[in-house]
């Protein structure tokens, strides 16, 4: 189990702005019900124990935000957006997964290239 923590811990770095802190913050204390009330059944669901479990949500967004943080340096090497390379459809994404011990949150992590508060607006009201 202690591994598994770990490795929850470690995946949870990734680009982030604080606002996405304070929409997550919010969601710890409540109860598991609560959860799914407000954001729909996961996406993925990993039970550790018989007391603990993880709810995972996965948000693909077609087109990351542009300049999602004020302290953002850009660099164009090239003005290419792909780097001469051919075109694909990219997708972005946050991964949040939330920690429910006893149907309560207890805590959570994310990680993805798109991990901004705007992109829990739909899902979170």
């Amino acid at each position: 189990m202690r591994i598994l923590l770990l490795i929850l811990m470690l995946s949870a770095c990734s680009t982030s702005s604080p606002d996405i802190v304070e929409k997550l913050n919010v969601m710890v204390g409540t109860s598991q019900d609560n959860l799914i009330d407000s954001w729909g059944f996961p996406d993925e669901n990993f039970t550790v124990n018989p007391e603990t479990q993880i709810f995972t949500y996965i948000v693909y967004a077609p087109r990351g935000k542009e300049n999602p943080y004020s302290n953002q340096v850009v660099y164009k090497a090239i003005d290419n957006n792909n780097y001469g390379l051919p075109q694909y459809n990219q997708s972005y994404y946050c991964k949040i997964s939330f920690i429910i011990r006893d149907n309560i949150v207890s805590s959570y992590n994310f990680n993805g290239d798109n991990c901004v508060a705007d992109i829990l607006d739909d899902i979170s009201d």
